[in-house]
């Protein structure tokens, strides 16, 4: 991906999103990824899994994107939800409006949090709440967002390329990693 291809919008005085061009800058700093899912997972014995887990698919597929990821990088990963959803019968369940809202609250907290950092969020459920939560703002994949002071990027979620396009997931993995690769900050 070629810088002209990346594509941000900045933060105005009002906290919105404008929209601009950028350019990394050539600072070989360590650049802090955050891996951002929907909600958490249980293990075997019923107990909450650590987010984006290597024993779950999608922390699996995580993996192989950050063994493609070259420099400087630490990574952390966390969820939009933190805590395990379960309907009535036990059995996992997405998130309603209601604890989406109060994740993207979290999640922006963290992001004011970490400025000069990239959040990778996974997925079309934290993708819409977003625009949601942002009034108007088209934000789509695989193109870099200057949110809350941070970079941020909506990618397909790994599981979603696993289950429904599993042919692609090398060329998924690849253009994850080389997203990252051309940020510099």
């Amino acid at each position: 991906m070629s810088y002209e291809d990346i594509n941000t919008l900045c933060s105005d005085n009002s906290g919105r999103a404008t929209s601009r061009a950028i350019y990394p800058n050539e600072h070989n700093q360590t650049l802090k990824i955050f891996w951002v899912g929907i909600s958490a997972q249980r293990n075997r014995r019923g107990e909450q899994e650590s987010p984006l887990t290597s024993a779950t698919p999608t922390g699996v597929i995580i993996d192989q994107i950050i063994s493609e990821c070259v420099g400087k990088l630490t990574h952390k990963r966390l969820n939009l939800i933190d805590r395990v959803l379960l309907d009535p019968a036990g059995r996992l369940r997405p998130p309603n409006k209601q604890e989406l809202t109060e994740g993207y609250r979290r999640i922006v907290r963290v992001m004011q949090k970490n400025k000069r950092c990239l959040f990778i969020f996974l997925g079309n459920h934290i993708r819409a709440h977003f625009q949601a939560a942002e009034q108007e703002k088209i934000f789509s994949l695989y193109t870099v967002y200057d949110i809350y002071g941070t970079r941020a990027v909506f990618v397909h979620h790994p599981s979603y390329i696993r289950v429904y396009r599993y042919k692609t997931l090398g060329d998924y993995t690849d253009k994850v990693a080389n997203l990252v690769a051309t940020l510099k900050f």
